[in-house]
């Protein structure tokens, strides 16, 4: 069977946050079935693949591929921007730096400045998954306040 898939499959889910049952639910199946999945000892029907990557909001050739999703800037800004409500724009000051920005409420947003390769990473991070990009970004946005309440210091990740 699939090593590869079902390497990523296992890395993904985890990034997601889910456990295992929670996702064999969403696909109607058993545990134990799901479990194959992450094991290679069986592939998921065309069917059931479609609907992890509706799962983990992550496109299917993602999942497929055995390689590293290659990002760039450019790939990284249409992602973000393809995200309800996120943006991105490079500083002026400092054209190595990103303004990113995410809703959190429908009165206010998380705004952060990170260099480009820091976007770039968290990008890699989440294999495509829009719902872990948030995610992602609320944790670095949480760290980096936290850090700014004990230095008083201003913020660039």
């Amino acid at each position: 069977m699939d090593m590869v898939f079902a390497n990523r499959l296992k890395e993904v889910r985890e990034r997601s946050g889910m456990k295992r049952k929670e996702v064999a639910e969403k696909l109607g199946i058993t545990m134990q079935a799901y479990t194959c999945y992450e094991y290679g000892r069986r592939e998921p029907r065309l069917s059931n693949l479609i609907k992890l990557s509706k799962i983990f909001d992550i496109p299917v050739d993602v999942l497929c591929s055995p390689y590293p999703v290659d990002m760039t800037i450019d790939s990284c800004s249409d992602f973000i921007n393809s995200i309800d409500g996120c943006g991105i724009e490079r500083m002026t000051d400092n054209p190595n730096n990103y303004l990113v920005t995410i809703p959190y409420s429908p009165e206010y947003s998380l705004d952060l400045v990170m260099p480009r390769e820091d976007v770039i990473s968290m990008c890699q991070s989440v294999n495509g998954s829009k719902t872990a990009f948030v995610r992602a970004f609320k944790n670095r946005y949480l760290m980096c306040a936290a850090k700014y309440a004990t230095t008083n210091k201003v913020l660039y990740w």
